[in-house]
């Protein structure tokens, strides 16, 4: 049999199997969301009596396994920081159910396109841009929630200690900022008045806070929250000095932004350039550029090409990003 028949043979079984997959994973999400939500909750209430219940129920917030292939996925590392991407994008989903159905989104392309006759490296970088794409835009999504409430952190911080000054505690005014703050921001705050809700202690509900949002500015205010508890003081005077801190940081690295401006266009022009250089000539003239896959030498230098081409871009994105 010819090896191109094996192949769609594999692609054959692996698109029916993982869509199959697929399929069922988005019947299970669709018809059990009330009950997972219930069972996470529980589950950190009941199971290892032996450890601390605040402990528990924060790893049981974010410990949904769904059932199948998923739910094996769900404990590799890997697919653990998957995890960790779509909670900081704000995409309530299993990292696991989602890997699956991309994989079987690129199988199903990979099968059409040799159905058609395309060479295999076009298969191969059609497959990976099915399966790696998806997360790239959840990272970027993660990357912009982050930036958004970074610049909602000082409006928090200052909501806060207006109501402390009022004379509220620390979970009441926590729980203001969760009702009356700007999304997505209020979301977290929410969260962090839920899990006290729950049992779990106000130390333990704000380090889970620092860890959801990875940005120095919430470490300040988290650090300052459970150093004030420790050892007494005025809560809301330094909160006021913290949001004013912060409100500075962030002018002055809008000022460092505008200011490399200028060489983060001449990154993206530079970076841009040649691949649409090279997609011009090849609608022009498809007999110049021919040569660099069909002859073994033009492949080497287009692999030797691009290695070079990532070593620059990455090193001319260091240059013009400036830490504050």
């Amino acid at each position: 049999m010819d090896i191109r028949w094996l192949l769609l043979l594999l692609l054959c079984f692996l698109a029916v199997a993982l869509l199959v997959e697929s399929l069922w994973m988005l019947w299970h999400e669709r018809h059990s969301a009330t009950a997972q939500r219930l069972a996470r909750r529980l589950s950190g209430l009941s199971s290892d009596s032996s450890k601390p219940v605040s402990q528990s129920l924060l790893r049981a917030e974010d410990a949904v396994k769904p059932g199948g292939l998923a739910g094996r996925l769900q404990s590799m590392a890997a697919v653990a920081h998957l995890q960790r991407l779509l909670a900081r994008a704000g995409i309530a989903a299993s990292a696991g159910a989602r890997l699956v159905t991309t994989a079987a989104s690129s199988v199903v392309l990979m099968l059409l396109l040799a159905v058609v006759g395309l060479p295999w490296f076009v298969l191969v970088s059609a497959g990976v841009a099915v399966l790696v794409l998806p997360w790239l835009w959840v990272a970027r999504r993660g990357r912009l929630r982050l930036a958004l409430m970074q610049s909602q952190l000082p409006e928090a911080v200052e909501l806060i200690a207006r109501a402390l000054r009022a004379g509220h505690a620390l979970p009441v005014a926590l729980q203001m900022v969760g009702s009356e703050g700007p999304a997505p921001i209020a979301g977290e705050f929410s969260r962090v008045t839920e899990q006290i809700s729950f049992g779990v202690s106000a130390e333990a509900a704000m380090q889970a806070l620092a860890e959801r949002i990875p940005v120095e500015d919430v470490r300040y205010f988290v650090i300052a929250v459970l150093l004030q508890r420790e050892t007494g003081g005025n809560l809301a005077e330094l909160l006021d000095n913290i949001g004013r801190l912060i409100r500075d940081r962030q002018k002055l690295q809008q000022k460092v932004r505008v200011l490399s401006a200028e060489g983060r266009l001449s990154v993206w022009i530079l970076s841009i350039l040649p691949f649409a250089l090279a997609a011009v000539i090849s609608v022009v003239n498809p007999e110049l550029t021919s040569v660099l896959w069909t002859d073994p030498a033009g492949r080497n230098m287009v692999v030797v090409s691009l290695v070079m081409m990532g070593f620059g871009i990455g090193l001319m994105r260091m240059i013009v990003r400036v830490r504050v």
